[in-house]
This record gives C-alpha cells, sequence and structure tokens, in this order.
C-alpha cells in the first residue's frame, strides 16, 4: 500500500502538468494553426493571404453578432463551441480575444502590402539576373524588410506567446515580479522561440539575415516585446505586434 501511495503521489504533479498543459494547447491551437496556414501562403500570394484575413475577420463580426442575437440553434451552437477559448479578457459583452489574434497578426500583412514593390519583390517579380552588385544588395535588405515585417505579429504571437504560456505554466518558478503570474522562464522561453523562429523562417525563405549589429538590434526589440508580453496585463494578442512591428522597422535602418 505504501509503495502504490508513493507511486501515486509522484504521479499526481505529472498528471496536474498534463492537464495544464492540455488547457493551454486549447487556447494556443490556433496560434499554431495560424503559423501552418498563413506562413506558405505569406510567401506564395500575399495579396490573397491578406484578402483572406479580411474575410475572416468580417466572418468573426458576423459570428459574434449571431450569438449576441440569441437567434435559436445558432446562437447557442456559437457560444457552445467559442467557450472552450476564452478567458477573462472576455467576461464582457463582447469576446475579443479572437478579434485581436487575428488582428495581431493580419496588420503586420496588410502593411507590408503598402511597402514598395512587396509581393513582386517577394514572389521573384523583380528579376536578380538583371541587378547590379549594389541593386542586389539592395534587394536583399528589402526582402529582409518584407519578412521581419510581414511576419512580426506571427512571429511575436505564434512563436515568443505560445512559448511563453507552455513554459511559464509548465515550469516556471520565478515570477517576474511579486504578485505577477507570469514567469522568467516563460519570459526567456518566449524570447528564445522568437528568436529561433526568424531563424527558421528567414533560412526557410532563403532571405540572409543581416550583419551582428541586426542581430544584436531585433535580439533587443523581440527581449522587449517579451518583457512586455510579461508585465502587461492588455490583450497582448495586439499589444505585442503593434509594439513588435515599428521597433522591427527600427532595426532595418
Amino acid at each position: 500500500n505504501q509503495v502504490g501511495c508513493s507511486a501515486t503521489a509522484k504521479q499526481v504533479p505529472l498528471l496536474l502538468l498534463l492537464s495544464i498543459a492540455m488547457q493551454i494547447v486549447v487556447r494556443k491551437v490556433y496560434h499554431v494553426l495560424a503559423g501552418v496556414l498563413f506562413v506558405p501562403a505569406f510567401f506564395w500570394d500575399l495579396e490573397m493571404l491578406c484578402l483572406s484575413l479580411a474575410i475572416a475577420f468580417a466572418a468573426f463580426v458576423l459570428l459574434e453578432v449571431v450569438r449576441r442575437l440569441q437567434l435559436p440553434g445558432l446562437s447557442s451552437a456559437v457560444q457552445e463551441f467559442m467557450q472552450e477559448f476564452v478567458d477573462e479578457r472576455d467576461s464582457g459583452v463582447i469576446y475579443v480575444t479572437h478579434f485581436t489574434l487575428l488582428l495581431g497578426l493580419g496588420i503586420p500583412m496588410w502593411l507590408c502590402l503598402e511597402l514598395q514593390c512587396g509581393p513582386a519583390t517577394l514572389q521573384g517579380g523583380c528579376p536578380e539576373a538583371n541587378f547590379t552588385s549594389t541593386q542586389h544588395e539592395q534587394a536583399q535588405q528589402h526582402n529582409l524588410l518584407l519578412v521581419t515585417v510581414g511576419l512580426s505579429g506571427m512571429v511575436i504571437i505564434g512563436a515568443g506567446d505560445t512559448a511563453a504560456s507552455m513554459v511559464g505554466k509548465m515550469l516556471g518558478r520565478v515570477p517576474v515580479h511579486d504578485g505577477s503570474r507570469k514567469t522568467v522562464e516563460g519570459t526567456v522561453a518566449g524570447i528564445l522561440s522568437s528568436l529561433g523562429a526568424w531563424c527558421l523562417l528567414l533560412w526557410g525563405a532563403g532571405v540572409p539575415g543581416g550583419s551582428w549589429r541586426w542581430w544584436l538590434q531585433l535580439l533587443l526589440a523581440t527581449a522587449g516585446a517579451g518583457l512586455m508580453e510579461a508585465c502587461t496585463s492588455q490583450l497582448d494578442n495586439i499589444l505585442l505586434p503593434l509594439w513588435y512591428l515599428p521597433h522591427l522597422m527600427l532595426v532595418q535602418r
């Protein structure tokens, strides 16, 4: 009996960790799914992706209207589905976290379209074979700008925020400050995951990174976003990309 009780006692923390991990996975599954769906589309057809995001936002608005109108059958189905993904920030009249997630991922991509020759450069519309060495370098710098601007929300939310939540909940021990639910371990994991995501994306896209100064500035901007995620109680799905995007554009200078 004592052996059985000891084995059970050892299993309890593991089961608790698995339970916490599953709760986070349920809430963060769309972060990962967005990365799987949006990153390839970003390089294949940026304009279509941006249009699709705009249509998805309109669909979210429609579903929220249906939920609030209490339509027989429809409203209860939407409510039951959305209930699995809400948190304390959705305690008001309107569920906002899914809106902020979509906007946090979409705004950088929409702004990317406004950059001169953005989609054409990413998709090979500007033939490098005819470039001089100076023009070739400028094209590479422009491609780097497009990737870092357009995917800034995807990296800081899809990789950074997800890793920070997973590691912080499961392994976090040291709070960022007194009374905080965020941990140092989660914050460090979020920053490292974001940097790792940048390395993977730039390598996969065939876009060379900048000089060591560029990487240092990228590290500082990413660390700043990670610290903001650790300290803010606001809607980080929209706040982090809006802070991260202009700082990444400053990195290009």
